[in-house]
């Protein structure tokens, strides 16, 4: 969801102890954005149906709507 969790960790098992910047997800949208674009032109949809994310490379869902029945 590219940010900390409510309680301030990275990952749910905990943060590693080298890496304790948000660097990491302004990397990551960086990545995620250029993803984007290569998808577009390849034809291939990519979305989020992340219910809280601060990613906004891909376009918004919610999930519900992609759950099948």
């Amino acid at each position: 969801d590219m940010k900390p969790a409510a309680d301030g960790q990275h990952h749910f098992f905990g943060d590693h102890p080298e890496r304790q910047d948000l660097s990491i997800y302004r990397g990551w949208r960086v990545e995620f954005s250029a993803l984007a674009k290569t998808a577009i032109k390849r034809g291939i949809e990519i979305v989020n149906a992340t219910a809280d994310t601060d990613m906004e490379a891909f376009p918004r869902v919610e999930l519900a709507r992609l759950v099948a029945d």
